[in-house]
Order: structure tokens, then C-alpha cells, then sequence
């Protein structure tokens, strides 16, 4: 184009001045802070974008020295600087300029004499301040501040109101996709069996590597810029084996007992207080209750890499679930604190994948280098603890078996303190068992004592009142039939009668 070095210069800048000022707050640069790279730029090292018109700011200091007037440079300004048509509505400049203008309307001249306030603001603004607004007048600097102030910190609070609200939009539009995509497998699942739908599965995965494979093959460029990534120390180290993390065992009782209830509680109470107590239990149980139709109830795979933290697995084989009891095995405890649980010692022989962006060279091998080496090692599969599918869990602990159940009535759940003060250390079962026995020996001595007494009344025993009058009538009936006045029959008759 013809350009010296020094419109260059200037062009450089224009186009570098707005990222370079936004990552060093906002401060321009100057021709010192851009020398190394404009350096790199006359490599031809990258392409940047001409200015689409000619212009850019400008200093008052500058259009003097151009030799224009003030009063041009007052048309000159009020012809350029942002207008009340050219705000976006909802924007900030748009709501600060909204905001004076509703002050400058209800100005009053004897308010300004007397030294009253300006109008108070409407009270969505009023709430972001942090003094107490004064009774007197102010500044005109100090009333703009506080306007710009005010409606900087509401437009904030609205623009992370709308920022959640669109991020949770697009997690629920996330997971309606995923629990869709779910029940195809699950429906494809059940129709297949689960040992010809794992085949199937690989069997894809392995054609769609080998597919890409053969397409980035003809994009020298790529392949060049990651032959670059495989030399760097990221990338050789997937030539390396991965090393497995060192889990967490848990005890076991050399004789189960049937295990005590402590009651039931939620989901996400059971994997509170697993989480919590993990490492002072021992015999762990687990159930869980997967639904195929809500993504958050599956058991995702995970492996434990030792200097890298928990790793997610995919392609993995799927196992049935519902109505199973696994054994917790081991478990680990990641940087996060979250807890992942090893089922029946179960395994999986894995390697290292690709980032996502060389994922396409997993299968790719050429010029003497292999995309992925795919090194193989065996390791302890990790299942997350989650608040979603839990529906049983059961453990020993102090030579004592406990067991918690699941419920969705709210009535019947249980808090994890509640649940953990049903659990007996064994100084507090002895102490139980101690006031058991002295119960026992109280009780024992109570009902001797009553039999002695009993005892003592029986021998010391008088004749009553009515037991004499029966003996009266009992003699008089012996001497009637004596004296023959009665026979037999009525004689007996009679001493039935008085017992």
C-alpha cells in the first residue's frame, strides 16, 4: 500500500491497543511497550486487520496543534461524542444517562438556594449504598459519582442475575440432551443385552477413530502442528505408563453380625454422611438406583492417577445396577474433597487419551511417530459418591453392623448428626451393656424380695370371717347326718356348697 514505517507503526498500535489494554487494566500502550512484538510483526509472523476508516481518538491538545479553533473544536466534539439516540437501552452508559436525566428534570431552584439534597433516588439504587445518604448539598461531582456509583452496582447485580439465569438455561438444555441421548442407549441396551451392546460400542468407537485417522492424514497442516505437540513434554508423555494412585482399604470384621437399623434419610444425606464417615467405617455395602431417563443418576467410571488426580473414562464397559449390593472395596478422596468408591474390586485396563483438540490422532500414526501410543495399565475403576442414586448403605463399625435406608417421605428422613448418634463407640456399648446387667440385678432382687414376702404372709396367715362361719356350718351338717336327720346326698351337697 505504500505505507512508511511509521503509519505502520500507528496502524499496529490501533489494532493492538484494545487486547492489549484490556489484560493490563484498561492502560494504553506506547510505542516502547509494543516494540518486541511489532519486532515479531515484521517477520511476518501474523496478520492483523486495517482499520475500516480512517480516524481514532483524539486529544483537545492534538486538534490545536492541527491548528483548529476552539469553536471547531467544540463542533468537532459535540458531532462525535456518543449521543442519547446511539445508547442501547439496558446498558450502563444507557441507565447512568437515564438516571442524571431524571435528576436534572426535578431540579428546583429553591431547593439548590436553601441547601437541600438533590431528589433521592428510586430505591433499586438506594439499596446498593453503602453510607448514609446525606441530608445536605453536595457536590455536583460528588451527586454524578454517586449516581454512576449506584447504577454501575445495580446494572452489576442485574447482569449476573442474567448471566446465572442463561447459565442455568444452558446446563438444563445440556441435560435434556444427555437424558435423551441416554435413553437411546438404555432402549438400545435392553434390546441388544448389555454384553453385545459394550461389543457394539467399542466396535464404533474404534471405526470412528479409524475414520479420522484417514481423514487428517490429507491436512499436512495439522499434522505438522501436532507432530509440535508431541514433541513437547506434554506430548511425550504419553509415551509413558500411567501410574495408579494408592487407595484407601477399608477394615473388615472377622465375623458380620446382621446389621442394626439407624432409620432412613435422603439421597443426599446418605452421601453427606458417607462422605463424612467413609474413613472410620468398615464392611461398607452400597445400592444404587439408576434412571436411564435422568443423567444425574448414572454411574460414571473414573480412575485415580497418581499426580494427576481423578481421571473421567470413557468407552467404558456398562454393568447392571438396580437391585445389586456392591461391596466397597477401597475408595479415594480427590483435591476437591469429593469421594470415589471402588465396587467388588472391579478393574479396567485403560491408557492416556488425546486432548480434545488432537483427538482426530488417536489412530494416526505416520513419518516414524504413533498419534497415541495407547499404553495400557490396569487400575482400580472409581464410581463418584453423589447425591442422586443412592438407595442403601451399610458398615461395621467398633465390632457392630449399622444399616440406612433411603426415603422421599420428609417426615421419615433422618439428619447425618442424627444418624451418626446412633452409632455406638465401644465405650458407649459398654457403658449400655454395664447399666443392661445392674438392671438385671435390680430386677433379680426386687422379685426375691416379693417372694419373700409373700412367703412370710402365707405362713403367718389368720382365718377370716367368713372362713369361720363356713366351719360352723360345715360341723352342724357332720352332726345332722350323725343324728340321721339328713342322708348322704344332702350332706354332700351342703359341703360343696361352703367349699
Amino acid at each position: 500500500m505504500g505505507h512508511g514505517i511509521a503509519k505502520i507503526k500507528d496502524i499496529y498500535k490501533t489494532w493492538r491497543r484494545k487486547s492489549w489494554s484490556i489484560v493490563h487494566g484498561g492502560v494504553d500502550p506506547t510505542d516502547i511497550d509494543l516494540a518486541d512484538e511489532f519486532e515479531a510483526f515484521k517477520t511476518n509472523a501474523q496478520m492483523i486487520c486495517m482499520p475500516i476508516l480512517a480516524g481514532g481518538k483524539v486529544t483537545y491538545q492534538e486538534l490545536v496543534a492541527e491548528g483548529k479553533t476552539s469553536e471547531l473544536i467544540g463542533l468537532i466534539f459535540n458531532d462525535c461524542r456518543r449521543k442519547r439516540a446511539d445508547l442501547v437501552e439496558g446498558s450502563l452508559r444507557y441507565d447512568i444517562y437515564t438516571e442524571f436525566m431524571k435528576i436534572a428534570e426535578k431540579w428546583d431552584v429553591d431547593s439548590y438556594a436553601n441547601g437541600s439534597a438533590a431528589t433521592k433516588f428510586p430505591q433499586y439504587l438506594e439499596d446498593h449504598s453503602k453510607t448514609q445518604r446525606s441530608a445536605v448539598r453536595t457536590s455536583f461531582c460528588s451527586l454524578v459519582g454517586r449516581i454512576m456509583t449506584l447504577t454501575r452496582r445495580s446494572h452489576r447485580g442485574v447482569a449476573k442475575v442474567r448471566h446465572d439465569f442463561r447459565t442455568q438455561q444452558i446446563k438444563q438444555q445440556q441435560e435434556t440432551a444427555w437424558n435423551k441421548q441416554s435413553m437411546k442407549r438404555e432402549a438400545l441396551k435392553q434390546k441388544m443385552g448389555t454384553d453385545a451392546f459394550n461389543a457394539k460400542k467399542h466396535r464404533d468407537k474404534d471405526a470412528s477413530a479409524v475414520r479420522k485417522a484417514a481423514e487428517i492424514s490429507s491436512k499436512p497442516d495439522r499434522v505438522s502442528a501436532f507432530l509440535e505437540y508431541r514433541r513437547s513434554a506434554e506430548g511425550q508423555s504419553y509415551d509413558n505408563k500411567m501410574v495408579a494412585a494408592v487407595l484407601n482399604r477399608p477394615k473388615h470384621m472377622s465375623s458380620i453380625h446382621k446389621p442394626r437399623s439407624l432409620g432412613f434419610t435422603s439421597r443426599s444425606n446418605l452421601s453427606d454422611f458417607i462422605r463424612k464417615n467413609i474413613s472410620k467405617l468398615g464392611d461398607m455395602k452400597i445400592r444404587f438406583d439408576v434412571d436411564p431417563c435422568n443423567v444425574r443418576t448414572v454411574l460414571f467410571q473414573s480412575v485415580a492417577v497418581a499426580g494427576e488426580g481423578v481421571l473421567q473414562l470413557s468407552n467404558t464397559n456398562d454393568f447392571d445396577v438396580n437391585g445389586k449390593t456392591f461391596s466397597i472395596t477401597a475408595w479415594h478422596v480427590d483435591s476437591r474433597g469429593d469421594v470415589y468408591v471402588n465396587l467388588d474390586n472391579r478393574r479396567i485396563t485403560c491408557h492416556r487419551k488425546l486432548p480434545k483438540e488432537w483427538a482426530s490422532f488417536e489412530r494416526w500414526s505416520d513419518y516414524g511417530v504413533v498419534g497415541n501410543p495407547q499404553v495400557a495399565v490396569s487400575m482400580d475403576t472409581l464410581i463418584k459418591i453423589v447425591p442422586y442414586n443412592i438407595s442403601f448403605f451399610s458398615f461395621s463399625k467398633d465390632n457392630a453392623m449399622y444399616a440406612v435406608g433411603h426415603t422421599d417421605m420428609s417426615g421419615m428422613q433422618k439428619s447425618v448428626s442424627v444418624l451418626e448418634s446412633g452409632i455406638k463407640d465401644k465405650y458407649m456399648k459398654a457403658m449400655d451393656e454395664a447399666r443392661a446387667d445392674a438392671a438385671k440385678v435390680r430386677d433379680r432382687r426386687a422379685k426375691a424380695a416379693r417372694a419373700a414376702e409373700m412367703g412370710r404372709n402365707k405362713c403367718n396367715k389368720f382365718p377370716t370371717a367368713n372362713e369361720m362361719s363356713n366351719g360352723s356350718l360345715k360341723a352342724m351338717l357332720a352332726r345332722q347326718l350323725a343324728e340321721g336327720s339328713i342322708d348322704m346326698e344332702a350332706f354332700k351337697m351342703g359341703m360343696a356348697a361352703l367349699g
